[in-house]
């Protein structure tokens, strides 16, 4: 898991395509109620052992195959690999053991913050279901009757959905025993990771109060325990943010992140380049650099004379356009 995550339930991206550069979050957030019921035919994850997900010595991760039980699901753009889970989150791995993305369902303190209520024999099953048939299934994990590490009687019942084909993510919330539920802190939301590094991308984690949740581009605290049958669903193409069909993959823009100095590579682009424009915007939609491909493979581009911070470098062609978040630090 995350462990700079300091608090939890359950995306800024770099080398993910989307339509326009704007700030808004990479998923959109809505929430509904539904009446929350216990999985039925599920497969246990922890198979009746004690867990404990938190302090200095923390129960191993639980891994699932992804790619077989819900093939094509992706975060942020990007296939999902290896899926690990640990208290109320799961992480998501590539095919080389690297961390890319994780959804935090019910996590409470650095890294998790969850424990197994029983001592000798599980009394907070961790388990998992698929329902419907391709492309339509449905992976559900649960946990069932889990508790805060630091408390012995506050349980909360939680489930986190992933739908295949439309890659939305639902976090499902039941009964809880948490007596200071109005005041207890936690974070909700997606995250997407640096390949290289293992540096935060994007947060896309909810701020405020159940009763006025709102969906940021950070790592934002969220005060309260969302109510029995809430449902926060999160779907990829935020406002404003439409990932495309790729009509111009194979672009790439590295090193990323940069301390000002980049290239924009279209070695691998099929699209007809000869008229494309690159620019260059930051966070507030000001174009900091132009210019035209002229049938070049590659640019080199110089932001060094700029602030540190977040941009957007966008390549246009035709009618047909793409962006890729930078971070110049």
């Amino acid at each position: 898991m995350k462990t700079k995550l300091l608090l939890v339930t359950c995306l800024i991206i770099i080398c993910s395509k989307f339509s326009v550069a704007q700030t808004s979050p990479y998923y959109a957030f809505s929430q509904y109620t539904s009446t929350y019921a216990n999985l039925t035919g599920a497969t246990s994850i922890n198979n009746a052992a004690v867990w404990n997900f938190s302090g200095a010595s923390p129960t191993p991760y639980y891994t699932l195959n992804i790619t077989s039980l819900l093939p094509g699901f992706q975060l942020f753009g990007d296939a999902a690999y290896s899926m690990r889970i640990s208290g109320g989150a799961v992480a998501f791995y590539d095919n080389s053991s690297q961390q890319l993305h994780y959804i935090n369902g019910f996590n409470l303190f650095s890294p998790d913050g969850m424990k197994d209520k029983g001592t000798t024999s599980s009394l907070s099953p961790i388990s998992y279901v698929v329902t419907g048939t391709s492309p339509n299934k449905i992976l559900k994990v649960e946990w069932k009757n889990a508790g805060h590490v630091n408390t012995a009687g506050d349980i909360i019942n939680v489930q986190i959905w992933m739908y295949q084909t439309t890659n939305v993510v639902e976090v499902h919330y039941g009964s809880t025993t948490f007596t200071n539920a109005s005041s207890t802190p936690i974070s909700i939301g997606i995250g997407h990771t640096y390949l290289p590094n293992g540096n935060v991308v994007e947060d896309d984690f909810l701020m405020n109060t159940p009763a006025n949740p709102v969906l940021s581009t950070n790592n934002n605290v969220f005060t309260g325990i969302p109510a029995n049958g809430a449902v926060y669903k999160f779907m990829a193409g935020g406002v404003g943010i439409n990932e495309l069909s790729k009509p111009l993959s194979g672009m790439k823009v590295f090193p990323n992140p940069t301390s000002g100095i980049f290239t924009i590579d279209v070695k691998n682009v099929k699209e007809d380049l000869s008229n494309a424009k690159a620019t260059v915007t930051n966070l507030i939609g000001e174009v900091v650099y132009e210019t035209t491909f002229n049938n070049l493979s590659s640019l080199n581009i110089d932001l060094t004379n700029k602030s540190k911070g977040i941009y957007f470098v966008k390549i246009v062609a035709d009618k047909e356009f793409t962006a890729e978040k930078l971070i110049v630090k």
